[in-house]
């Protein structure tokens, strides 16, 4: 027999649904929620996709949106944390880590291409390019994974006739895509302390491991569920890293408000909190 979900699971359900603009306050499907429910992802990466495919970066969200998705594929070892972060330098970005798996993204395809400075080409061998991998604390496994997983949501657009942008995306178009589904893991620098404030009251900190050149100051921080800072610092490891990023309140009120949000300040507690973040970040 299967077993119902609990009451609390329903609930959290639908605040997230809420929090998507999926649903109305009558928990009814909205024009963004029938068209979520034909996408078999999960509602956060198929609510970036949809924003994408309206601001014309699905190139670039396809790939975050997979590496979100899946474990990190970058490796940090407890023995090799200084090495893996030195190695791990040339994806950093100036402002964002999403925009950081971009980067990331290009090297993987240059590096099997085996591109020269002088623009030369020679494929490596599948030998040649994991040892790549490893040098470079990349975890070969999951970088299949992280392909795969592209793969399956390029496949979905590709079903639905959805155009990928033919230039690239400005980083407005692309982190407007990823707030849409991400508004209730906003969280705003605390001036006391290296630490954020997020929905629900949780406190969370950057990864050790995780760089931008330029640190933030008071701003947010977007979060990936699967990349999630645990609260207690000594439960951090390789695999729990943040996507953060600088941004302020011209991001993110806007994809509030295209999310529905206003609807879902009322109906999801979550999103009371999340907002009143977004109130306190514009009054700065």
């Amino acid at each position: 027999f299967i077993e119902a979900p609990s009451k609390r699971a329903i609930t959290d359900g639908y605040q997230l649904l809420a929090e998507l603009g999926a649903v109305t306050e009558a928990n009814e499907l909205t024009r963004t929620g029938a068209e979520l429910a034909k996408l078999p992802l999960d509602p956060r990466v198929g609510r970036m996709i949809l924003e994408a495919r309206d601001r014309q970066a699905l190139d670039e969200v396809l790939v975050i949106a997979s590496a979100l998705s899946v474990q990190d594929v970058r490796d940090r070892p407890l023995e090799a944390q200084s090495q893996a972060d030195q190695a791990h330098v040339k994806f950093d970005d100036e402002k964002s880590e999403f925009t950081g798996y971009l980067k990331l993204w290009k090297w993987l395809g240059d590096a099997r291409g085996g591109k020269s400075a002088a623009g030369s080409e020679h494929k490596l061998s599948n030998r040649q390019y994991e040892q790549l991998l490893r040098q470079n604390f990349v975890n070969i496994r999951r970088v299949r994974e992280w392909r795969d997983t592209h793969t399956q949501l390029h496949t979905t657009v590709a079903e639905h006739r959805w155009q990928l942008n033919a230039k690239p995306a400005s980083y407005e178009q692309i982190h407007m895509s990823m707030m849409s589904g991400l508004l209730g893991n906003v969280g705003c620098k605390q001036d006391d302390e290296d630490v954020y404030l997020g929905a629900r009251g949780i406190k969370f900190y950057r990864h050790p491991g995780a760089h931008l050149s330029k640190k933030p100051g008071f701003g947010v921080v977007a979060l990936a569920n699967k990349r999630q800072v645990k609260q207690d610092r000594s439960r951090h490891d390789g695999h729990t890293t943040v996507a953060s990023l600088k941004a302020h309140v011209a991001l993110i009120q806007p994809a509030h408000h295209a999310t529905g949000g206003i609807q879902a300040k009322r109906t999801a507690t979550r999103q009371q909190h999340s907002m009143h973040l977004v109130d306190q970040i514009g009054g700065v």
